[in-house]
């Protein structure tokens, strides 16, 4: 064992010879001035005080002696004086047999007890004694007769770790007292430190340090393909592994489902089944806690709760932890996996995630790293693992028997599958190793392969639910990537957005980033990005070149790294099909530019060391490829432009290579050519040619094809209609380009175009890879005819099933309307596509445009929209639009429009309008609709079921779960009333479905993989879906106008549903209409931060009985507060919190803050009335969140004006005035398509409604209120970490409070309590009250801010009501 020289100083420095009487020994430093030795060797001391014990550092040091403690012989060393050492530490490492090992002391025999002698000893035996435990035995030759002195000698391993203590000399040779058996309690009562984690220094076969030493080498072994500075975090991925492989989190995590599982189980009804449907969907969890699946049959039938439920606390409790319950499942179904399977494109950066991952896990776990290259076709798989990781067996049988025994996880990562043997090799070998890594209970797989590469995983793995799929696409943050590139290779950024915009999506590839930052480095940034792509690729072997011919002994002008890999290029392209170069042929080429050189400066061997070429097995053979596949492929471009062939003669060759030799290596190679190639437009008139290579010439369009505008051209005129093509094209495509595009469009049924468009936004679209999604459509826009053509292709994308990809959409075009809405393009887009036949396309058209004119306010331009709408859909009664949805979105900008003064198109427009009878829908009747109504696939019959069965459509949305007929549409004939059926609307919407939108089988099944993945996260969904929804939409259109409409919220407040119904059926009196807020965008920022700390800090050092201590003072409520530029601000409402730990324990206190209006007359009696009171338990009139309209729809919209139906008491508690509430709330609680919705205010407030009216205010943007004639801001949403509210200016305010003769009431309640963390009450809990007032002058108290009851007292007051409302009783009864 060779220990390394800082180790040996550091050794040399803490390990000192002892004396005692006439006894000499070692000692050792484990502290600032303590030491360890044997106990035999100061035993003369511990008899006899007087015999002094010294250590020799030099000079003598006196040392204290204390024992251990309990059996054991060992010592403990105090020194009187302090001399600079050095410090061992102690590892308490499990019995290694045959670990190598070292003792280092100072023995008699040899310099008379003064000079420091190591011996190699290797471990042997475990005994059971106090003395020693480990018997080892001698691997040098020093001879020795006598072993004195070496007691006390530290045991040390090669990392300079002590594991023991020499105690005896045993028949020639030594025992010692291991670490591990001193630990507990002795070492821990002493306080002496001693590390645990053995495992990071065992290097043994199957240890963690040899692991780790193989991770190392493995690194090596990567080369540039891993750059730990350059590393940018996927943590979606890390969360991933990290789960994959935590069996401790795993545990806790069981233990935490218990407590959800007991709690569950003990309930009584409620969301019981809810939570049932969600486990059943999870095998993992239906694994792990079986008993739940047992207790089916107790559980109660659901029913809905109404809002004073008595169970509302069990509602509560799901509310709350079902997102735990997903969380804790999504960690079980991780650890359970036994492969994770990592695939991705070429240089996506696979290799350097895993490495990082693997140099970040080897530190918990064993990990090894292998490389597909290092594995050979000759050879069965396992043994050849366990070769490479020099195993003493050929399986792998030890090692999940040492994790076993170790408690932990073995990771074995394979990166590169298809860099190694054929994929013969692979399909026949994986099966193997799966089946060997399913056996062993502690070993888990990883395996990476390029995605071209991976049918073979696919027949291996495909049915397989222990087998996790992983996609690395690039950077997800190509921008920070970017920057961080350019700040390594010393590049400087010229800020020219339109660089990040032209190479976005190559930039996402890891490889790219590398190969154009290292060519700009050396020839300058604007000379590459001018250049064609192949250039770019010689610029960067140029600049390989310099070290490549220092290497090989070579003069770099000679160039001979670009002449090797031309003729490689050369090679593969004429002789190969593009397939990789054998490698006995690259070495001729290498020998023959760079002669007579031995093998370790051989051009070849270098450019696979530099990385340049990979060696890697194709079809049994060894070969080489280039380090980039994109790199080789350009090269052979070059190599097609140079040999000045005919456009003919290419035509002629690619053809015949494609029908002779096709394969992904050609096929990369057409697309780049295509990008590069300067053809003739007739070659795009050459059918043959075309149909052949379609696929290339799209991808193409990727590469800054210098083709772009005649493919575009061509695509469109062969009516050649996919997402992803018209979106690479974007750019190339002309405004009418785009027009031609969008008429095709408009001439498909929806049927038609769902099966030749639709069905291909899901492969934009991924849920897991939302980004890339939104980097895809978040293209630059320079002018209003890019925003043109972008919104016509966007909102062509909302025929999408996916209300995400819808949601995105609707953020990213009103992101546009503000840049570019007062051109005129809007009523463009309306013009353009009024005729759609897809109601989806127009439910995101309508709510982007009235978003964007919430937000404007543009008075000409909302009124040119108004007129548009009116002109495009209600010009004639009888063709009003069809669905409720598109009604209620350009009905509700109409409303917007005349309340900015316009004409009043509302009242010339208003419904109902002239359609046909809802029953005219009805051609199959209920015994016609059987369960193979749709179809008999899949996809029909899960149709068939949302619709009719027991599903969340059926029961909820259209509402069987609750009553049998509708609640908001009303039948009149021959003046009597009756609500329409359900099962009537559900047989309308069976036959919309089946006999307008033709829905089929072949639809369904072409969807197949289109689903939600649970009820509560709905951001992709069925193709069946839409048609359902669809169909609602239009029934519910045309009921409107046939049916009285019910007010669905004065509903909740009337005794009698069918009195006073609406006089005009506007379409939000629907259930239906949703509540997501079309002015919100990712750009927008809400609210103020105030310069003063509200957040009740708790800092102070203090007992928490001193804290808790009833005189201890309270702090003051934020009444006041100011901006940065200095303006102070009236709080009408706010939260002030605080939960820290400043003990063992939390200390919670918060306040609510209220504010009311009285007359300023009222005072008095107020005052007197308030004094006494305890505000506590929220019993007076305060604002809370109302959804049912927009922040932006506040005090004009009739939507908001339904939601006054239901007032507050004016004189509650007997309160002796009137009051008014001084502020209203709204609430946004659905935010789909932003990317940060915690950013945003779920409820924002404003003034009440008479300060809006008499200040002439509106809402603007969310949390904030201006002036409507300067725009000035008056009132805002604030937020600070534990304060937040609602505030108005001061000085505004005053003027209100002198002229309308009021004054600003404060209410305030709270509490005041220590909890364990988990808001479990560790102490009394004090109410808190408060009462103030401020009349345009000051703050001034009506009631201190005081603890008005505690826990004690309540519970204490409950007993004596209690108590005499049972005498009441009991008299009545008598």
């Amino acid at each position: 064992m060779h220990l390394k020289f800082e180790t040996r100083k550091i050794l040399f420095n803490a390990i000192v010879p002892l004396q005692c009487g006439s006894e000499h020994a070692t000692a050792f430093f484990v502290g600032e001035d303590t030491l360890l030795t044997v106990r035999h060797a100061v035993i003369d001391h511990l008899y006899n005080k007087e015999t002094p014990v010294f250590i020799d550092m030099g000079e003598s040091i006196l040392c204290e002696v204390e024992e251990l403690g309990g059996h054991n012989d060992v010592a403990i060393l105090k020194c009187t004086k302090h001399i600079p050492h050095e410090t061992l530490q102690l590892l308490a490492a499990e019995f290694n047999e045959d670990l190598e090992l070292k003792v280092i002391g100072y023995p008699s025999e040899l310099g008379n007890n003064k000079d420091l002698i190591s011996l190699s000893i290797r471990n042997r035996q475990q005994v059971h004694r106090p003395e020693y435990d480990i018997v080892v035995i001698r691997e040098d030759t020093l001879a020795l007769y006598s072993y004195k002195g070496f007691s006390g000698s530290p045991v040390i391993n090669e990392f300079g770790s002590v594991i023991g203590i020499m105690t005896r000399s045993i028949s020639q040779t030594l025992g010692y007292i291991s670490i591990r058996q001193l630990t507990s309690p002795w070492l821990d009562k002493k306080n002496i430190p001693y590390k645990q984690d053995h495992f990071s220094e065992d290097t043994s076969t199957y240890g963690r340090r040899t692991s780790q030493n193989q991770i190392y080498k493995a690194i090596k072994l990567a080369g540039n393909r891993y750059n730990p500075k350059l590393h940018q975090d996927i943590s979606d991925f890390s969360v991933k592994l990290y789960n994959f492989i935590n069996k401790d989190g795993f545990e806790n995590v069981k233990k935490q489902c218990e407590k959800y599982r007991q709690w569950f189980l003990s309930s009584k009804r409620t969301f019981r089944d809810e939570v049932q449907k969600i486990l059943k969907q999870n095998e993992a969890y239906k694994k792990e806690f079986p008993s739940l699946r047992e207790k089916d049959d107790e559980l109660w039938a659901f029913f809905e709760l109404s809002e004073n439920s008595e169970e509302s606390s069990e509602r509560d409790f799901y509310i709350e932890n079902l997102p735990d319950y997903q969380k804790f499942s999504e960690t079980i179904n991780d650890y359970y996996k036994k492969v994770i399977i990592v695939r991705g494109n070429a240089g996506c950066g696979k290799t350097h995630f895993l490495c990082h991952e693997a140099q970040k896990l080897c530190k918990q776990i064993n990990v090894y790293l292998l490389f597909g290259s290092q594995f050979t076709a000759s050879e069965e798989i396992i043994p050849q693992i366990c070769k490479l990781l020099n195993f003493d067996k050929t399986d792998l049988n030890l090692l999940d028997d040492k994790m076993k025994q170790n408690d932990s996880i073995a990771l074995l990562i394979i990166d590169a599958l298809n860099e190694g043997a054929e994929d013969s090799y692979w399909k026949k070998q994986l099966p193997v190793l799966y089946d060997t890594i399913n056996n062993c209970n502690n070993i888990k797989l990883i395996l990476s392969v390029r995605s071209q590469s991976d049918d073979y995983l696919y027949s291996t793995f495909a049915k397989n639910k222990n087998v996790e799929y992983m996609t690395i696409d690039g950077f997800s943050d190509v921008e920070k990537a970017a920057n961080d590139y350019f700040k390594e290779y010393r590049i400087e950024n010229p800020e020219n957005k339109t660089i990040m915009q032209r190479y976005k999506s190559d930039f996402k590839n890891p490889l790219f980033l590398k190969i154009f930052c290292q060519a700009a480095k050396s020839y300058g940034i604007n000379k590459v990005i001018d250049s064609p792509r192949s250039n770019l690729y010689v610029y960067y072997i140029l600049e390989k070149n310099a070290d490549i011919c220092r290497k090989v002994d070579e003069d770099e002008y000679r160039y001979i790294t670009i002449k090797f890999l031309m003729d490689l290029a050369n090679y593969s392209l004429n002789y190969r099909h593009c397939l990789p170069v054998p490698r006995e042929k690259a070495r001729i080429y290498a020998d023959r530019i760079c002669r007579n050189r031995t093998w370790s400066n051989n051009l070849l061997n270098v450019c696979l060391k530099e990385n340049v070429l990979l060696p890697i097995i194709n079809n049994n053979y060894n070969c080489v490829q280039f380090e980039y596949e994109q790199l080789g492929d350009f090269l052979k471009v070059a190599t097609i432009k140079n040999s000045k062939r005919t456009e003919q003669s290419i035509r002629s060759f690619l053809l015949d290579e494609n029908k002779k030799h096709s394969s992904r290596y050609l096929e990369h190679f057409i697309i780049a050519l295509l990008s590069e190639w300067d053809f003739s437009d007739a070659l795009l008139l050459d059918n043959t040619f075309t149909n052949t290579f379609k696929k290339e010439l799209f991808e193409s369009i990727k590469l800054q094809n210098i083709n772009r505008e005649r493919i575009a051209k061509w695509s469109l005129e062969n009516r050649i209609y996919e997402p992803y093509i018209i979106l690479d094209l974007i750019d190339s495509l002309s405004v009418d380009n785009i027009r031609v595009f969008n008429s095709a469009m408009l001439a498909m049924t929806m049927y038609e175009r769902d099966m030749k468009w639709s069905v291909y936004i899901g492969d934009l679209y991924k849920e897991y890879y939302e980004d890339d999604f939104r980097q895809r459509i978040d293209f630059q826009i320079h002018s209003e005819d890019d925003a043109y053509k972008a919104c016509i292709l966007f909102l062509w994308m909302c025929t999408s099933p996916h209300p995400q990809v819808r949601h995105i959409i609707l953020r990213r075009i009103v992101s546009i309307m503000k840049k570019f809405g007062n051109t005129g393009f809007v009523s463009l887009l309306i013009e353009d596509l009024h005729t759609c036949n897809d109601p989806y396309v127009l439910h995101i058209l309508y709510a982007a445009v009235y978003g964007y004119s919430l937000i404007s306010r543009d008075k000409n331009a909302i009124s040119e929209i108004a007129k548009k709408i009116k002109q495009s859909h209600y010009s004639d009664r009888a063709q009003a639009p069809l669905d409720i949805i598109v009604r209620h979105w350009t009905l509700s900008l109409l409303a917007f429009s005349r309340e900015l003064g316009n004409e009043d198109l509302l009242s010339q427009v208003q419904p109902p309008y002239e359609s046909m009878n809802p029953n005219g829908l009805i051609i199959d009747e209920w015994d016609d609709i059987t369960e193979n109504y749709f179809g008999t696939s899949y996809p029909s019959q899960l149709l068939y079921e949302s619709i009719n069965g027991f599903e969340d459509f059926n029961r909820y949305i259209i509402g069987t779960n609750s009553r049998n007929t509708s609640n908001i549409y009303i039948n009149e004939k021959e003046g009597q009333t009756s609500f329409v059926l359900l099962d009537d609307i559900l047989l309308m919407i069976n036959n919309v479905i089946k006999h307008e939108y033709n829905w089929t089988d072949e639809i369904g099944v072409l969807f197949k993989d289109s689903y939600s993945s649970n009820r509560f996260k709905n951001k992709t969904e069925r193709i069946g879906k839409k048609y359902q929804w669809l169909a609602l939409y239009k029934v519910e259109a045309l009921l409107s106008d046939h049916c009285k409409m019910t007010d669905g919220y004065k509903d909740r407040y009337s005794s009698n549903i069918s009195d006073d119904l609406p006089s005009i059926p506007y379409p939000w009196y629907s259930d239906v209409i949703p509540y997501i807020d079309p002015t919100m965008t990712d750009e927008d920022k809400c609210g103020m931060e105030p310069q003063e700390d509200g957040s009740l800090n708790i800092a102070e050092k203090m007992s928490d009985d001193d804290w808790m201590d009833r005189n201890f003072p309270l702090p003051s409520p934020a009444f006041i507060i100011t901006d940065k530029q200095g303006i102070q601000w009236l709080v009408l409402k706010s939260h002030q919190s605080c939960d820290q730990v400043i003990t063992k324990l939390n200390r919670e206190l918060f306040l609510f803050v209220n504010s009311i209006f009285i007359k300023d007359e009222d005072i008095h009696a107020f005052n007197s009335w308030a004094k006494g009171k305890n505000f506590h338990g929220g019993w007076m009139p305060e604002s809370h969140g109302a959804y049912e309209f927009l922040w932006n729809e506040y005090t004009w919209s009739d939507r908001y004006k339904r939601t006054k139906c239901y007032e507050y008491e004016k004189r509650p508690h007997g309160c002796p005035c009137d009051i008014i509430i001084s502020n209203k709330g709204q609430l946004q609680e659905n935010y789909d398509g932003l990317r940060n919705a915690d950013k945003f205010l779920s409820t924002a407030y404003a003034p009440n409604e008479e300060l809006m009216n008499k200040l002439d205010l509106y809402t603007a943007e969310r949390g904030v209120v201006k002036k409507k004639n300067t725009d000035e801001v008056v009132s805002v949403n604030f937020y600070k970490k534990g304060f937040n509210g609602i505030a108005i200016r001061k000085d505004i305010l005053d003027h209100y409070l002198h002229d309308e003769k009021l004054v600003l009431i404060y209410y305030i309640y709270g509490e005041k309590f220590l909890h364990d963390g988990h808001y479990q009450p560790r102490s009394t809990r004090y109410d808190l009250s408060g009462c103030f007032f401020y009349n345009g002058n000051d703050i001034k108290t009506i009631q201190s801010l005081n603890i008005a009851e505690d826990s004690y007292q309540k519970l204490k007051r409950w007993k004596e009501e209690k108590e005499e409302s049972s005498k009441e009783d009991f008299l009545f009864e008598l």
